[in-house]
């Protein structure tokens, strides 16, 4: 069984932070997730996220973020408010509200509550 395989990882990082996110992609793509560590294995799904969202592959960016919403546990909050955005951003309305209104609802304590908040007052306003 090969364990997690850091210098992939951490190529894939450095693709990621000059904004190479195909490439960023690619390399997290080939990772063996079942022996990353927990947050590592998160950070990992929503970079990929974000990376295919840069790259107008949306649909792969919300499964990813949904993933994170069903199995995550450091970044829940995060992806919420990321699907939100882009469930705004492609005119869903009422998905983007259902997003916002999780965050504030099940994690009060989030550093993201006050732009949640923010957003769902630009949505429902509209």
């Amino acid at each position: 069984q090969p364990a997690f395989d850091q210098s992939l990882y951490m190529s894939g990082v450095f693709a990621y932070q000059r904004e190479d996110y195909q490439s960023a992609i690619d390399k997290f793509s080939k990772l063996d997730f079942d022996d990353a560590p927990t947050e590592t294995f998160e950070n990992i799904l929503y970079w990929m996220a974000d990376a295919y969202q840069h790259t107008g592959e949306l649909n792969q960016a919300f499964v990813l973020l949904n993933k994170i919403t069903v199995i995550g546990n450091t970044r829940i909050d995060d992806a919420l408010v990321r699907m939100g955005l882009l469930h705004k951003k492609m005119g869903q309305q009422d998905l983007a509200v259902a997003a916002f209104e999780d965050v504030i609802a099940h994690h009060p304590d989030s550093e993201y509550i006050r732009l949640a908040q923010m957003e769902l007052n630009k949505t429902v306003m509209k």
